[in-house]
């Protein structure tokens, strides 16, 4: 469907009674990836799912600073909303797709019944300076720096330098905890491994939400799926595993500071995609949070 002049969306409808649940892929992904979860869903609700654009079969606009921000990828579900006369939802994202579901429950409250975080709620979803985000945070010090140009005013520059040095110890900690993630999971030499320019364009898109009126929850996974066997030795896996639970543990305590409300689950034995490697428990806390939304 279409929701802006030239810019279409694949859209797949599983079917199902009950009120509309809308699913929204991780980064890269495509709807299709929740094909089996769906399924299941759809045995006590209508499921929808959503490509993003950029993506699949999805249409591609040009990679500009406007076309994939956070704040746009928000209007494209509010749009195959209209189109399709739902007129309030319960949203799930996996991964980035958190993004999403931030942005249209800030921009768009009254129409979303609940928010459901599949191992989502981390930093383009919801942002503590305590923690920081680093796509955010360079971009903040970038604008910063900007503002001492010593060919632009104003000429006393104090307040502007004293902005930009609270800044940079939040982004030397998400400068080290990059190194720590590269070290883990050595990133390909290979140049031809490099994001599509449109998936960039999301990346360098993210948005700072920083309250949520709506209901939340956040499932986390426990622990992360690490590099295959032989890839690191086993001390190494360890110091990896206790750093992924730190990393995790933090965006909980940001998600709670951000919204008091959020219903956290914390899923022990998980991989990144918990719709998959824990489906029973992940669709037992969906139906669980469904019921409980005031109706």
């Amino acid at each position: 469907m279409e929701v802006e002049p030239s810019v279409r969306l694949e859209v797949l409808d599983w079917g199902g009674a009950g009120s509309p649940v809308i699913l929204i892929p991780g980064l890269g992904m495509t709807a299709h990836s929740f094909d089996a979860f769906a399924v299941k869903l759809s045995s006590a609700h209508h499921v929808y799912g959503i490509t993003p654009r950029g993506i699949g079969n999805s249409s591609t606009p040009a990679p500009t600073a406007t076309n994939y921000t956070a704040a746009r990828l928000g209007a494209d579900v509010v749009a195959v909303m209209a189109y399709l006369k739902i007129p309030k939802a319960v949203l799930i994202g996996h991964s980035f797709g958190g993004e999403e579901l931030s942005a249209v429950g800030t921009a768009h409250p009254e129409m979303v019944s609940g928010l459901i975080y599949l191992d989502a709620a981390y930093g383009y979803a919801f942002y503590d300076p305590r923690f920081g985000n680093l796509e955010i945070d360079v971009r903040d010090v970038r604008e910063e720096l900007a503002t001492i140009d010593p060919g632009k005013l104003p000429l006393d520059k104090r307040d502007q330098l004293r902005e930009l040095l609270s800044q940079l110890p939040r982004l030397t900690k998400d400068l080290e905890s990059l190194l720590k993630q590269m070290n883990d999971n050595p990133p390909p030499s290979d140049s031809s491994e490099l994001p599509p320019p449109q998936l960039a364009a999301m990346l360098t898109g993210q948005q700072k939400f920083t309250k949520m009126t709506v209901p939340v929850l956040a499932i986390f996974a426990y622990r992360h799926q690490l590099p295959g066997e032989g890839m690191l030795q086993d001390e190494q896996q360890r110091e990896a595993a206790g750093r992924d639970a730190v990393f995790t543990e933090e965006h909980a305590e940001a998600l709670k500071a951000v919204v008091p409300s959020a219903h956290i689950v914390r899923m022990p034995n998980a991989d990144h995609f918990v719709f998959n490697s824990n489906e029973s428990e992940v669709l037992r806390e969906v139906d669980k949070f469904i019921e409980g939304l005031p109706r």
